[in-house]
């Protein structure tokens, strides 16, 4: 099973619920006396604890989840895969399960919260950043319509014979772009022209106008494959960047992914 399909049985799992019946519990013996599941347990732990009625016995789900992404965790597997049937312990056995904030069941548990929190599931994340391409592309399409208008009307070159970087018979169409301050077709056409300093060099001006442009951070970015610049785009969009979610996202899954 790839991580999509594990991904999707999880989120069904937990859509689903937790399986709390209201019932008569079955007794079982447990130490001199018989004792069976007690129903307020579930209104001590009801985020997690589920009751399995062919085998008499309680689950985390969280930990069934998430657990071997974990490690081991208080109580062993009992939880996850043989079921807790020792009633006579099972307020303090539950307690322990559970442990401190930074216990195995705690980050299964966030695990969990992260896997059903829509903004954070990379499926949508991808969705936003489709959406946001889309804007982006739109938008310099526009912008690069009505640039060549204005060099049609006014009889100027869209490029030159020469256009490295000291070059003086370049073409009109970048100056346009940014004489008119189309900041965002000037980028992508220093890009496509394969100019790298003057396309960091109009990011950092640019940067240094609008501090907080996330897209100017991705940018710079794509540029210089700083996967730094992308992190400080989450920051300054309050984690709100799709393009810098997806692209961070990535490079850290396979580091050598910018460098290539």
């Amino acid at each position: 099973m790839d991580g999509n399909d594990r991904e999707r049985v999880r989120r069904f799992y937990l859509q689903k619920g937790l399986f709390q019946p209201k019932m008569i519990f079955p007794k079982r013996q447990c130490g001199e006396r018989d004792r069976r599941f007690v129903s307020t347990w579930f209104n001590d732990h009801p985020s997690w604890l589920e009751y399995s009625v062919s085998e008499d016995s309680c689950y985390c789900l969280f930990c069934y989840l998430f657990k071997p992404e974990h490690g081991g965790q208080s109580g062993g597997d009992v939880f996850v895969t043989k079921g807790f049937t020792n009633w006579k312990e099972a307020v303090k056995k539950f307690r322990d399960h559970v442990g401190d904030i930074n216990s195995i069941h705690h980050k299964c548990m966030r695990a969990c919260q992260d896997l059903m929190h829509e903004k954070q599931h990379i499926e949508i994340v991808i969705s936003n950043q489709s959406e946001q391409t889309r804007i982006d592309y739109h938008t310099r399409l526009v912008a690069s319509v009505d640039v060549v208008k204005l060099c049609l009307i006014q009889a100027l070159a869209f490029r030159g014979h020469d256009e490295s970087e000291d070059s003086t018979k370049k073409g009109e169409a970048v100056k346009v772009c940014e004489d008119l301050e189309l900041w965002d077709t000037a980028i992508y056409s220093y890009c496509l022209l394969e100019k790298k300093a003057s396309t960091m060099e109009l990011i950092k001006k640019r940067l240094a106008e609008r501090p907080s442009d996330s897209r100017l951070w991705c940018s710079l970015g794509d540029v210089t494959n700083d996967d730094a610049c992308y992190e400080k785009a989450l920051e300054v969009s309050e984690n709100r960047s799709a393009r810098a979610k997806v692209i961070h996202h990535i490079s850290c899954l396979d580091p050598t992914i910018l460098k290539s």
